[in-house]
């Protein structure tokens, strides 16, 4: 009898060393896939799509960013002469660019996936409530067939000319102001 409970006790001790060892607590699969999210800073929103994928121990993440460029300073536009020249246009001009930033290897603990480069670490943390990565404040979704870092553009664009615009108050009452946003280089791509 003692030597049968000896057995079972021996049994069940194994099947749980087992179990807990074979869960793993730095499991990457969660953040494989593309990922894409919008960052709202107010004079420079950005889109951001990181691809991430398993390379032995460690995960390799492919970061892209889509951001507009202003291309026209307070002389280039005209706003410099607006308090001369009351009824003028004042011309802002953005470039879309797209930027393919350098690659990163990183490792998973948990939830964290921790990203080293140079003098600075980043941190994705994977929600499993919704499936979405954390990132400085950023809400990363899994990367469908309609989503692109060009889909953030007319957001983009909004908060642009708002923030713009909120910050000129005092010119707008004597002067117009004319937005060119360029992003042909986005539609040459495609």
């Amino acid at each position: 009898m003692k030597r049968k409970l000896l057995v079972l006790s021996l049994l069940i001790l194994t099947m749980i060393l087992t179990a807990a060892c074979g869960t793993n607590k730095n499991d990457s699969s969660k953040f494989e896939g593309t990922w894409i999210g919008f960052y709202e800073n107010n004079d420079h929103p950005t889109a951001l799509e990181i691809t991430i994928q398993q390379a032995g121990k460690q995960v390799v993440v492919s970061p892209k960013i889509g951001t507009y460029s202003e291309l026209t300073d307070q002389y280039s536009s005209g706003l410099i002469n607006v308090n001369n020249k009351p009824n003028s246009t004042v011309y802002v001009d953005y470039l879309f660019a797209k930027l393919t930033l350098p690659v990163y290897t990183g490792t998973v603990s948990d939830d964290t996936l921790t990203v080293k480069h140079k003098d600075d670490t980043d941190t994705f943390i994977y929600n499993k409530n919704n499936d979405t990565l954390l990132y400085e404040g950023m809400t990363l979704k899994k990367k469908s067939n309609n989503d692109s870092l060009e889909s953030y553009i007319p957001e983009m664009q909004k908060i642009i000319k708002e923030t713009y615009l909120k910050n000129h108050q005092k010119e707008q009452s004597i002067a117009k102001f004319d937005f060119f946003f360029d992003d042909s280089m986005v539609k040459s791509e495609q």
